[in-house]
C-alpha cells in the first residue's frame, strides 16, 4: 500500500480513493443528462499495515459485492484492457513472441487479449477448416473436369468417324433417290398403257353387270317368296314351342305345389306339437315364481309365529327357573319339541330361499347376456362408424394426393432443370475460380516484388520456414494492414514494423 508522506503530512496512517459513477443520457454534441438516483460512489480505504476495506455509497461492504455491482453495469473486471500494468514491464519484456502451446501465452496472445481479437481465434479456426473442406471439394470438381475432358478427347475420334459415316450415308441416299425417280418415271408410262386396257375392260364389265342385275332381280323375287313361307313356318313353330313350354311349366308347378303342400302339412303338425309343448313349459315356468313366493310367505309366517312362541317359551322358562327346579323337566321337553319343529321349518325356509336365489341368478345370467350382446352391438356400430370415417379420410387423402402428385412431379421436373442449369453454372464458376486464382497469384507476385526487405530479414524468415529458428513467428507488422495511400508514410516513420 502506498500512502502519502511529506514534511507537511508526516504521520498519515490511511488513504482513501473514491470513484463516482452515474448513468447518463447522451444529448447533442457533448451534452448529456444525468439519470436521477443513479449515482454510485465506490471507495477504498487502505492502512499502513496493508489492510483495507471497501465502501459502496458510504456503506462498508466486501469486495465481492462491489465486483458484482460493477459487473451488473457492464464493467469488465476480468480482462486488463490496457498495455502495461504497474510492475509488469519486466514480465512483458520476458514474454516469448508466441506461446508454445494452447496453455501458454506469449506476446502475441497478450496483445490479442488487450485489443480483444482473441475472440476471433475460434471463428478463424472454423473458417480454416471450412476453407480446407472447400479446397478438397474444388480438387474433386477439378478431377471430375479432367476426367470429362479425357472422355471428351476419347470420343472425338468416334465422333469424326460418325460424321464421315453420315456423309457417306447422305451420298448413298441421294443416289438411291435418283434411282427411285427413274423407276417412278418408267412406272408412269406402264400405268398409262394399263389404264387404256382398263377402260376397255370397264366397258365389257358394264355389259356383264346389266345381265347380272337382271338375274339378281329375278333372284330377289323368288327369295322374297321363299322368305314369306319360311316366316310363316317359323311363326307356327314358335307358337308350338310356346304352348309346349307353357304346358311343361304348368306340370312342373303342379308337382312343386303338391310337394310344397305335403311338406307344409308336415311342418305345420310339427310346429303345432312344438307350440303345445312350449305353451305347457311356459305355464309351468310362470307358476314357479308364484308358487315359490307363496311358500316363502308361508315360511316367513311360520317363522314369525314360532319365533313368538319361542320368545314366550323362553320367558316362561325364565319364570319357572326362578321357581321350583322340579317343574323344569316338562318345560324343557316342550322347548326341545319346539326347537325340533323350528329346525324343520328352517330347512323349508332355506330350501325356498335357495330356489329363489337360483331363479334370481338365472335372471341375472339372462340380463348379463343381453348386456354383453348390447355392448357387442354398440362396439360393432362404433367400429362401423370408425371404418366409415377412415374410408372417408383415406378418400380425401387419395383426392389430395391425386392433386399433389402431379404438382410434385412438375416441381421435380423444374428442380431437375435447375440442377442442370446449376451444373452448367458450376463449370462457369470453376472457370472463373481458375481466373481469380491466376489473378491472385499475380497479385501475390506483385506484392512480393514490391516489398523491400533486407537480406537479414529474408534470411531469418527462410531459417524460420526451414524450422531451424522456432522462436520467430513473423513480422509485427503482419498483425495488421495499412491502406495503400498511407503505406509509404507509415513505413518511413515506423521502421520497427519490420521487426
Amino acid at each position: 500500500v502506498l500512502i502519502h508522506s511529506s514534511s507537511k503530512f508526516p504521520n498519515i496512517t490511511s488513504a482513501s480513493v473514491a470513484v463516482h459513477f452515474c448513468q447518463i443520457v447522451d444529448g447533442e454534441g457533448e451534452e448529456f443528462t444525468v439519470v436521477p438516483n443513479s449515482e454510485i460512489v465506490v471507495s477504498r480505504t487502505a492502512f499502513k499495515d496493508n489492510s483495507s476495506f471497501y465502501t459502496l455509497n458510504g456503506r462498508r461492504v466486501q469486495f465481492k459485492e462491489v465486483a458484482k455491482m460493477l459487473r451488473s453495469h457492464g464493467i469488465d473486471l476480468d480482462h486488463n484492457r490496457f498495455l502495461i500494468l504497474q510492475g509488469e514491464v519486466e514480465q512483458i519484456a520476458m514474454m516469448k513472441p508466441k506461446g508454445q502451446s494452447e496453455h501458454e501465452s506469449g506476446m502475441l496472445e497478450y496483445l490479442e487479449d488487450i485489443i480483444g481479437t482473441s475472440r476471433y481465434k475460434e471463428p478463424i479456426e472454423k473458417l480454416s477448416i471450412k476453407v480446407e473442406e472447400l479446397s478438397e471439394m474444388r480438387k474433386e470438381k477439378l478431377n471430375r473436369v479432367r476426367l470429362v475432358e479425357q472422355e471428351k478427347q476419347k470420343l472425338e475420334q468416334p465422333m469424326r468417324e460418325a460424321a464421315e459415316l453420315m456423309s457417306l450415308t447422305n451420298v448413298t441416299l441421294r443416289t438411291r433417290n435418283m434411282l427411285l425417280q427413274k423407276y417412278i418415271h418408267e412406272t408412269h408410262k406402264i400405268v398409262e398403257g394399263k389404264e387404256k386396257e382398263m377402260v376397255e375392260l370397264k366397258e365389257n364389265l358394264g355389259k356383264i353387270d346389266e345381265k347380272l342385275n337382271t338375274i339378281k332381280e329375278e333372284l330377289q323375287e323368288k327369295t322374297s317368296v321363299l322368305k314369306a313361307g319360311s316366316k310363316k313356318y317359323e311363326d307356327l313353330q314358335k307358337k308350338k314351342e310356346e304352348v309346349t313350354g307353357k304346358l311343361q311349366g304348368c306340370k312342373k308347378k303342379t308337382v312343386s305345389t303338391q310337394a310344397d303342400i305335403t311338406q307344409g302339412n308336415k311342418k305345420k303338425k310339427n310346429l303345432e306339437q312344438l307350440l303345445e309343448q312350449e305353451k305347457n313349459k311356459l305355464i309351468d315356468l310362470e307358476l314357479i315364481p308364484e308358487k315359490n313366493t307363496r311358500e316363502i310367505e308361508e315360511c316367513e309366517r311360520l317363522l314369525t309365529r314360532h319365533t313368538e312362541n319361542k320368545r314366550q317359551a323362553e320367558e316362561e322358562l325364565q319364570t319357572v327357573m326362578a321357581g321350583v327346579r322340579s317343574q323344569t323337566q316338562d318345560l324343557q321337553e316342550q322347548k326341545d319339541r319346539h326347537q325340533a319343529r323350528l329346525i324343520d321349518l328352517k330347512k323349508v325356509v332355506d330350501e325356498a330361499t335357495k330356489n329363489y336365489k337360483l331363479a334370481e341368478s338365472e335372471l341375472k345370467i339372462y340380463l348379463s347376456t343381453e348386456t354383453i350382446e348390447s355392448e357387442k352391438l354398440q362396439k360393432m356400430k362404433e367400429a362401423y362408424e370408425k371404418a366409415a370415417k377412415d374410408l372417408k379420410d383415406k378418400t380425401n387423402q387419395q383426392n389430395s394426393l391425386e392433386s399433389v402428385v402431379p404438382q410434385n412431379e412438375r416441381e421435380l421436373s423444374e428442380l431437375q432443370s435447375k440442377c442442370q442449369e446449376l451444373k452448367q453454372e458450376e463449370g462457369n464458376v470453376a472457370k472463373e475460380a481458375r481466373k481469380v486464382k491466376a489473378q491472385l497469384e499475380e497479385s501475390r507476385q506483385a506484392m512480393s516484388a514490391n516489398r523491400s526487405r533486407g537480406r537479414v530479414l529474408d534470411a531469418l524468415m527462410k531459417e524460420k520456414r526451414d524450422g531451424r529458428i522456432p522462436g520467430i513467428y513473423g513480422r509485427l507488422g503482419d498483425l495488421g494492414g495499412i491502406d495503400s495511400k498511407y503505406d509509404v508514410a507509415i513505413s518511413t516513420c515506423c521502421g520497427a514494423l519490420d521487426n
